[in-house]
């Protein structure tokens, strides 16, 4: 499968444990560093995933087998459109600061353990 972008985010793009958890689960590659492999936490975790996605649109296509990683993924990927609708609506608001978007995600993440 051709993974347009895949290169250019892999060496340029903005990288965190998560979106590389994505890069990792979608290629078979591992591109985790080291690290363990783990779910966004946060606005800016999750602001590095949706970048991913936008930079690699065949991971956008396939980001439902996230779900298969952990109950964590499972419930973020769920409520994907939420987060993003929420993190728009604080940077309408406060800039780079997510207060909303961070509330919701813990909570998501909370009720998925």
């Amino acid at each position: 499968m051709k993974y347009e972008g895949f290169v250019d985010w892999i060496l340029k793009g903005e990288r965190g444990v998560s979106s590389n958890t994505i890069a990792t689960v979608l290629t078979g590659s591992n591109c985790m560093s080291g690290a363990k492999m783990c779910h966004p936490y946060d606005p800016a975790d999750f602001i590095r995933c949706a970048r991913l996605l936008a930079q690699v649109p065949v991971f956008a296509v396939r980001i439902n087998e996230m779900k298969e990683v952990s109950p964590q993924w499972r419930a973020l990927v769920e409520n994907w459109d939420a987060i993003v609708a929420a993190i728009n609506s604080d940077m309408d608001t406060f800039g780079n600061r997510y207060p909303s978007a961070y509330d919701l995600m813990q909570k998501i993440l909370a009720e998925a353990k």
